[in-house]
């Protein structure tokens, strides 16, 4: 990923943009500006980073061949489809999409988003003909878009899980097994 964000957009691009859009004044910490470069590489050159994940997953097609045992199998083997591609039956597939996660007061919102949205407004504002908005409920979603200041006539508001619904028919919720370990393929149940 760090190198898909090298790679995707130069960084004196980048910086130009960023400095401008830096809101209250306050600098952001280090992973802050580290999310919203990825971000920001990401929504502006995709087929970067979808080079970098063809890359990847035939790398690890490569290593695998001719292996069904041991820990190479044992982590990835289970998941590699009959078609050759890497398929885990209860990996979500998320085009055209960049999640953030993080403790409370981390500083997604103020840190990251806000400042990610204003440069996208500013400069990049085609980006923003169709945004999504995912937060716990769909009222908090439209909450956060309004203190953006997104335009509600180009926003869908979700719940986390009417998101999941949406975008992967049949969703439900990891399992867990005896010990709470999340389940992560069909042949743990």
């Amino acid at each position: 990923m760090l190198m898909a964000t090298a790679a995707a957009v130069k960084a004196s691009d980048f910086y130009a943009e960023y400095k401008n859009s830096l809101v209250d004044g306050i600098a952001p910490i280090p992973g802050q500006e580290l999310a919203t470069r990825m971000a920001y590489s990401f929504l502006l050159n995709k087929p970067i980073f979808q080079l970098f994940g063809k890359a990847y997953n035939d790398k690890l097609l490569k290593e695998l061949e001719g292996v069904n045992s041991g820990k190479q199998w044992a982590m990835y083997g289970k998941n590699v489809s009959p078609n050759g591609k890497l398929d885990n039956s209860y990996a979500l597939q998320f085009l055209n999409t960049f999640l953030v996660e993080g403790i409370p007061g981390a500083g997604k919102t103020q840190g990251f988003q806000r400042v990610l949205y204003n440069m996208l407004n500013q400069y990049h504002p085609e980006l923003l003909d169709e945004v999504w908005f995912i937060h716990t409920d769909e009222d908090k979603a439209k909450a956060w878009a309004e203190k953006l200041g997104a335009d509600p006539n180009k926003s869908k508001f979700f719940s986390k899980k009417t998101y999941l619904e949406t975008i992967y028919p049949g969703y439900t919720p990891a399992k867990t097994n005896e010990n709470g370990v999340i389940i992560t393929s069909k042949d743990e149940l």
